[in-house]
């Protein structure tokens, strides 16, 4: 899966770039969601019961771990914004969910 935004300076805030947002519906390995440079500002997963981890990659699965979030052993969907201004990806962000079958990543 992957998704388009445009291009603007990513490494300064800008007010009114644009967010953009992908989503996941599945656990397991997830390359290329977001092709290219971006600056994550939030995201939102679902627990799916057990305790298991969100990861993400600054390219490739296994590479430059950027974020490692904890999954709580409950079912529901759980809310995390991201300070400006947000996570830097110099490359694609790729995700590993293990126990998270949901996944959405709002990103500039």
């Amino acid at each position: 899966m992957t998704a388009t935004k445009n291009s603007h300076d990513l490494d300064s805030a800008q007010p009114n770039d644009r967010l953009e947002a992908v989503t996941v519906s599945a656990a397991g390995t997830h390359p290329g969601l977001v092709g290219g440079a971006s600056r994550l500002v939030g995201l939102s997963f679902r627990s799916n019961g057990s305790a298991g981890t969100i990861a993400l990659h600054d390219g490739a699965p296994g590479t430059n771990q950027r974020l490692l979030i904890p999954t709580p052993a409950a079912v529901g969907w759980h809310d995390m914004r991201i300070p400006n201004p947000g996570i830097r990806f110099s490359n694609d962000i790729s995700a590993v969910l293990v126990q998270a079958d949901g996944l959405v990543l709002t990103y500039a």
